[in-house]
């Protein structure tokens, strides 16, 4: 479990969409840092409110807030190459259960919440990638002038 979890913007097939950006002089990379940000900072809030006891196993008698100190709150944008990506959730390096909630054991079912948010594909995913193309929409209708 020591992999921390990553959303990717993949940028290929918006070349239109830079263009126009470089056009208009705009900083592309600080377009897209901003819809990065606050994906990182929405998954961090929605992460918190699935840690919610009625969510946990047990209505969260055994949490000792490790898991909660864990979560990713506030995530910096990285670029790699040509790509960009912010990790979002729990940061696995550090003691809690996120992983254990996320999936569940053979014991104990998963937080209901975070396994929907998390499972690959869901639509919670989708709507961060909604929520990142709105956020760089948004910044180059702020900066076109």
């Amino acid at each position: 479990m020591g992999k921390l979890r990553n959303f990717y913007l993949d940028t290929s097939g918006l070349e239109r969409l830079i263009a126009h950006m470089e056009q208009l002089n705009l900083n592309v990379d600080a377009a897209i840092q901003r819809g990065l940000e606050e994906v990182g900072k929405k998954a961090a809030r929605d992460t918190e409110a699935a840690l919610d006891p009625k969510f946990l196993p047990a209505r969260g008698k055994f949490s000792d807030g490790q898991t909660r100190a864990s979560i990713m709150t506030d995530p910096k944008v990285q670029k790699d190459g040509l790509g960009y990506y912010v990790p979002i959730g729990f940061d696995f390096s550090k003691p809690g259960a996120g992983g254990f909630l996320i999936k569940g054991t053979p014991s104990m079912s998963p937080d209901p919440q975070l396994h929907k948010m998390y499972y690959k594909g869901s639509k919670w995913f989708n709507d961060l990638a909604q929520g990142l193309w709105s956020a760089v929409t948004m910044y180059i209708y702020e900066n076109e002038k």
